[in-house]
């Protein structure tokens, strides 16, 4: 049976980010309901990895909450998928996909929660085996 991710609050939301105040447009049940939804799909993907990095302590209570946090906060903080604004003379643009309302762990959060973003390709180079240089 996979390991149980501890669950993150409502109120651990709030005291991590300054920006807290963008939850009051937000029912309790909605931004239960979002936690939870990012801690399902983080069990999903990577559950006993995760549980693991938080018994050995390489990964904290406190950094597995915030990150959880993170990607919550992507989704209200946007939740009508604005993705440009305009007054005047000043503009502002996000990223198609913070814009989109989509819940993801970006690669830092990957990073944070199993130790490596899956996604990142390899630093590893080829290795010469002859003296042939490929035409030069």
């Amino acid at each position: 049976m996979p390991a149980t991710l501890p669950s993150v609050t409502v109120s651990q939301l709030r005291a991590m980010h300054e920006s807290a105040d963008e939850l009051d447009e937000f029912t309790n049940e909605y931004l239960v309901g979002k936690i939870q939804t990012v801690i399902d799909k983080a069990q999903g993907r990577w559950g006993d990895r995760i549980a693991a990095r938080l018994a050995s302590g390489h990964l904290t209570a406190h950094l597995y909450a915030e990150t959880i946090g993170e990607a919550v906060f992507r989704v209200v903080r946007n939740p009508d998928g604005f993705r440009r604004e305009n007054e005047g003379n000043y503009g502002y643009e996000r990223s198609a996909v913070v814009a989109g309302g989509w819940l993801f762990f970006s690669s830092e959060n990957m990073i944070d929660l199993i130790g490596y973003d899956p996604g990142a390709t390899s630093k590893i180079g080829t290795a010469r085996t002859s003296r042939y240089r490929g035409g030069v």
